[in-house]
């Protein structure tokens, strides 16, 4: 199983908003992996019919165990339904670690498989499977993306100057964590920040220091006081304004309106769940992570913290939550922290 996880990684940033998936397939009596594969891309081949692929002599498959970390679909998508290949191929015994909790899938794959007479075993490494794929489960069952706050700080708590200040152009982390965070973008599906970080740093928001995808520009901006000039709109990434006014869609633009009232949060997360985005990063300055941080929405936090201490008066935010992870990045030490409330997908970690 820890093979098909291993595989299913491969598929970070290219697959959402499907789950990241692999597929084994292990031959008794030979003691061998015969097949394997994992979900490449989103609308591609899923991991189980990959792996059926990859097998040279199909009628070795009768006697072989399917390994797959998530529940095999049992709907018409993108593809076919991977329950019914598998079914086909007349592999006898298949090990899932955790069930899909997408509701068209949930419980229904399982059930088509051991009503074909596939002998099927639920639960083998589930809680680390689950956290591969939190940001799926997040998804489908509280209808809502998986939220990241991210930020870099000095030793001293300071993030930088006065937010309607010109900051000075020095950064805060080294090289590494840098690299780090354009890998994180790849990996999530969406980017956001406040209005007053793209009129104080112009930043452009893309992953230009790590190949992979772009990730969708979210901008909270209710008074519609992004500058038109501003370098999210050149980088060719979509680009969401969320706004108190305006409901209008020019190229790879979309003003969205929203209700800015004190459950902001909810109207933001019903938007992004119709808009089908799963993840989202939010890399804001401390007005906007605090807003996230005081409603207890957020799901992981990451921080870089360099060994600099600087005179600036803008302070990163103080977040309760657990230890996930401590590890130096180059210059910088890495803190990975999750919130108090009881978190399943963190526990086997």
């Amino acid at each position: 199983m820890l093979r098909c996880m291993n595989l299913s990684k491969n598929g970070y940033g290219l697959v959402a908003p499907n789950p990241m998936v692999g597929a084994v397939i292990f031959h008794k009596e030979t003691n061998k992996i015969i097949g394997e594969g994992y979900h490449k891309y989103y609308g591609g081949m899923h991991a189980e019919k990959e792996a059926i692929a990859n097998v040279s002599d199909k009628s070795l498959l009768k006697d072989c165990t399917m390994f797959v970390n998530l529940e095999p679909c049992t709907h018409h998508g993108k593809t076919p339904p991977c329950t019914d290949l598998i079914i086909e191929s007349n592999i006898r015994r298949i090990v899932v670690a955790a069930l899909d909790p997408n509701p068209l899938v949930s419980g229904k794959g399982i059930k088509k498989l051991k009503a074909a007479g596939i002998k099927v075993e639920v639960g083998l490494l589930e809680k680390e499977a689950r956290y591969l794929n939190r940001s799926f489960y997040i998804f489908h069952q509280e209808q809502r993306p998986y939220y990241i706050l991210k930020w870099a700080q000095s030793l001293n708590g300071k993030m930088g100057k006065t937010e309607y200040e010109p900051r000075e152009n020095k950064s805060v982390s080294g090289i590494l964590s840098w690299k780090l965070s354009h890998k994180w973008r790849t990996e999530n599906q969406a980017i956001l920040v406040g209005v007053q970080t793209v009129i104080t740093d112009n930043p452009s928001l893309n992953a230009r220091l790590h190949p992979g995808n772009n990730p969708v520009i979210l901008v909270l901006d209710p008074n519609l006081r992004t500058p038109e000039r501003a370098n999210i709109f050149a980088t060719g990434s979509k680009v969401v304004i969320f706004n108190k006014t305006r409901d209008e869609t020019i190229g790879n633009i979309f003003y969205k309106k929203i209700s800015f009232d004190d459950n902001w949060t909810k109207h933001l997360s019903q938007s992004l769940f119709e808009m089908n985005i799963q993840s989202v990063l939010v890399e804001g300055g401390p007005i906007t992570l605090n807003k996230f941080i005081e409603k207890g929405l957020w799901d992981e936090a990451r921080i870089f913290q360099s060994d600099l201490f600087l005179d600036w008066d803008l302070e990163a935010p103080h977040i309760p939550g657990k230890l996930l992870r401590q590890e130096r990045i180059g210059s910088d030490l890495y803190i990975q922290t999750y919130p108090n409330h009881e978190h399943s997908y963190f526990e086997s970690k």
